[in-house]
């Protein structure tokens, strides 16, 4: 209409399994809903991306996403061993202060652009919008399995917090 358009765009993943095997001769385990050392990073079951664009009818244009994944359990004992059923028990919580057990977490990005002509954008914006904390791990440390930096996932959780953005795109 007269504002413009709006456009949406939801990308998901549902983890169904993920099979991993200690030795040959072993029962597999699934790794999915779970992390720690025998399982790596975390393995969220679900994670989505919604994309949400407002296009004006002039040269204007704001995007907002959300980003989000479901929480993930510390993985305790693991029934692999030979003759047994591969199964997980998630990890009994040791009444520490910091919960072994990752919450489901979600960020808000925000970004503007403005189309000075149609080879240069100018483009402006925040990451993790409301500055959320990634989740602290204390469980298990760098290693071939699990990348912890800063008591947390760097690779899988926002660790750096807000983060704005300004740049200039010129197409050539």
């Amino acid at each position: 209409g007269k504002f413009g358009d709006v456009n949406f765009n939801y990308n998901s993943t549902y983890l169904l399994s993920l099979e991993s095997t200690s030795l040959p001769g072993t029962p597999s385990f699934d790794c999915a809903g779970f992390y720690g050392s025998s399982c790596g990073n975390p393995n969220s079951e679900y994670r989505h991306n919604l994309v949400t664009s407002w296009q004006t009818p002039g040269k204007f244009r704001l995007t907002g996403v959300w980003r989000y994944q479901s929480g993930v359990d510390l993985a305790g004992s693991i029934d692999n061993g030979f003759g047994g059923t591969g199964d997980i028990t998630p990890f009994t919580d040791t009444g520490n202060t910091i919960e072994e057990d990752i919450p489901a977490v979600g960020y808000i990005d925000l970004a503007a652009f403005y189309d000075f002509n149609d080879t240069t954008t100018l483009r402006v914006g925040v990451n993790n919008a409301l500055d959320n904390d990634p989740p602290i791990v204390t469980t298990f440390g760098p290693g071939s399995s699990a990348n912890v930096e800063a008591n947390t996932v760097a690779g899988v959780y926002d660790a750096g917090g807000r983060f704005l953005f300004a740049g200039v795109n010129f197409k050539f």
